[in-house]
């Protein structure tokens, strides 16, 4: 029988997604594009387990979040 694995998920999928102001400024993980003094999406996903355990931090714009929402890619 083949394998029947799925292809790992991506960081979008993996995240968690919150709504924050940004007071300061970020970048697009999508489109590089500056987030600052507005409403945007933060995504926190962890990798790994235990003591090996990381975090991964990223944000988005509103509307590119909107987008991938339709999409299923989150």
């Amino acid at each position: 029988m083949g394998d029947q694995s799925s292809p790992p998920l991506t960081f979008l999928q993996r995240a968690f997604w919150y709504e924050h102001f940004a007071w300061l400024p970020k970048r697009s993980y999508l489109s590089r594009k500056w987030i600052w003094m507005t409403f945007a999406y933060e995504g926190i996903a962890f990798n790994g387990s235990g003591d090996t355990r990381t975090e991964e931090i990223h944000w988005i714009t509103q509307d590119e979040w909107l987008i991938e929402a339709l999409k299923g890619s989150i």
